[in-house]
């Protein structure tokens, strides 16, 4: 087995008096693409906040390359960490200032912010909207943008919330391509996607959440939507 990029202990949440997870354990291991996959309000994206320390969950202990993740090493494992949002958060500023913004927190010069934003431009086919307001983008421009500004800090784990979303079928195809190429540099990827012919053509692995438990964790081809009728999860 390889080593853990992230993992999680005892991983119980409650809103209110509704339990949204009761996680016992969960492992992503390193270098690997994962699917995680289940219905409508079984957790996922309550999960995927809580490994990365977007969530508090004060009982769980979260590992971070074998190391747990405390408040004295939580800001330095959040920017080890991407994310694609479903629905991304963009700015009111130019495309080119939302991008650079995670590399002007890391203290790079100009000259540096310049040239990986322009290679994160052009990776993801957006040159000619550098200058555009981001909020006056279409859906998927507004994705590509915020594929750009994870890509561009080079994070060692990428979570992508529902890639599919606004997105044509060529951008769509981008995006499993650059999944790839991250995948290919050892970067960890772990996407929530409701489309099992993309986990089973993309993942190494999928977990499947039901009512907030992880109910099955297994390479794609040892699971069907014939058997159990995995179609109940998602």
């Amino acid at each position: 087995m390889a080593a853990a990029i992230i993992s999680g202990e005892n991983i119980v949440k409650y809103y209110g008096e509704e339990k949204i997870l009761d996680i016992e354990e969960v492992v992503i291991e390193e270098g690997l693409v994962l699917a995680l996959m289940g219905p409508n309000g079984s957790g996922k994206s309550t999960l995927i906040k809580i490994l990365s320390q977007l969530e508090e969950c004060k009982q769980s202990k979260i590992y971070f390359q074998g190391e747990l993740v405390t408040a004295k090493n939580r800001l330095a494992v959040r920017r080890k960490i991407g994310f694609i949002w479903q629905d991304p958060l963009l700015y009111n500023t130019s495309v080119y200032e939302n991008i650079a913004l995670s590399l002007k927190f890391r203290d790079l010069s100009e000259e540096k912010i310049n040239t990986k934003v322009g290679e994160a431009l052009t990776r993801l086919n957006i040159n000619k909207l550098a200058n555009k307001n981001a909020k006056q983008l279409s859906g998927g421009e507004k994705q590509k943008v915020s594929i750009a500004r994870t890509l561009v800090a080079e994070p060692e784990l990428i979570f992508i919330d529902e890639p599919n979303t606004s997105l044509d079928i060529d951008s769509i195809n981008l995006v499993e391509e650059i999944i790839a190429e991250e995948v290919e540099k050892g970067v960890s990827v772990l996407v929530v996607t409701h489309n099992f012919y993309q986990a089973k053509s993309l993942a190494d692995e999928v977990l499947v959440l039901k009512e907030g438990r992880l109910v099955d964790q297994d390479r794609p081809e040892n699971l069907s939507i014939k058997e159990e009728g995995l179609l109940k999860y998602i």
